[in-house]
């Protein structure tokens, strides 16, 4: 009796080939998935950061602005620019790399005692009240913002706090 020997099979099945190919897609899948969300998530980060140097500039063109001539800190909705070395009040809004800025003037009220009040009181001709808001979308359909309520001031030369009466 003759035996034969038996023959290994040294290929795949279709079944192995199968789970191979299934197991390939899910990894590629999920490291795509991974690198797509970590450059978002950089993107994101990136816009965060620039709009946090841009409250900062903000606040220090204000700054500027009062110290150059606090009259000029007129009340209403603006953008700033940079123009010729100075800062300047431009329009209601501004906007660069794809955030924009805007900064709300309005006038500030002061009781008899000085204190700040939001109804009543005399004008402060020597105050302001700033809103900055800095706002991005770092995805579609998806916006961020930052805003800060602050008081400026005109340091260098207030004006007699309370006013004096009017002379009949």
């Amino acid at each position: 009796m003759i035996i034969s020997p038996k023959t290994k099979g040294s290929g795949f099945t279709l079944v192995e080939l199968v789970v191979a190919v299934a197991l390939f897609a899910i990894l590629v899948g999920g490291v795509a998935a991974l690198i797509t969300g970590s450059h978002l998530s950089a993107l994101e980060n990136s816009k965060r950061l620039k709009a946090g140097a841009m409250l900062t500039e903000t606040w220090e063109a204000l700054r500027t602005i009062r110290n150059g001539d606090f009259t000029a800190i007129t009340e209403g909705a603006h953008g700033l620019r940079l123009s010729n070395g100075y800062w300047e009040f431009y329009g209601s809004s501004d906007e660069r790399d794809g955030i924009t800025r805007q900064v709300t003037v309005s006038s500030v009220r002061r009781d008899g005692e000085g204190n700040i009040v939001e109804i009543s009181g005399e004008p402060d001709p020597d105050s302001k009240k700033i809103l900055i808001e800095i706002g991005w979308s770092p995805y579609a359909e998806q916006s961020q913002s930052v805003s800060v309520n602050t008081y400026l001031h005109n340091y260098p030369d207030p004006a007699p706090w309370p006013p004096p009466p009017e002379s009949p």
